[in-house]
């Protein structure tokens, strides 16, 4: 197994939500935090993206057309992110003005 720190430059006014995905499927999803701990991870590459979570419903919500509601904003970590085999892996994600 492996672990992934990723640490977070920002911080945000609303209810934000780190998703980690790997081949397309949610492993995890919690709370934003400056910085995230994942422990024993598979190895493997995985993707990261913050959802802001508008609703507060703990997950990432579709539009809808008749409501002429647009779906929750999200933010992907550029690339992906490989994990090794007894290694920590640190992100330092940083955004752009």
């Amino acid at each position: 197994f492996g672990n992934l720190i990723l640490t977070c430059d920002t911080v945000f006014s609303q209810n934000v939500m780190v998703e980690l995905l790997r081949d397309g499927t949610t492993i995890d999803i919690r709370n934003f935090q400056e910085v995230v701990n994942y422990e024993r991870l598979l190895p493997g590459d995985y993707q990261l993206r913050l959802i802001f979570d508008e609703n507060e419903d703990g997950e990432w919500t579709t539009g809808e057309l008749h409501s002429l509601r647009s779906p929750e904003n999200m933010i992907y970590f550029e690339g992906s992110v490989q994990v090794k085999s007894k290694w920590d892996k640190e992100i330092d994600w940083r955004f752009k003005d």
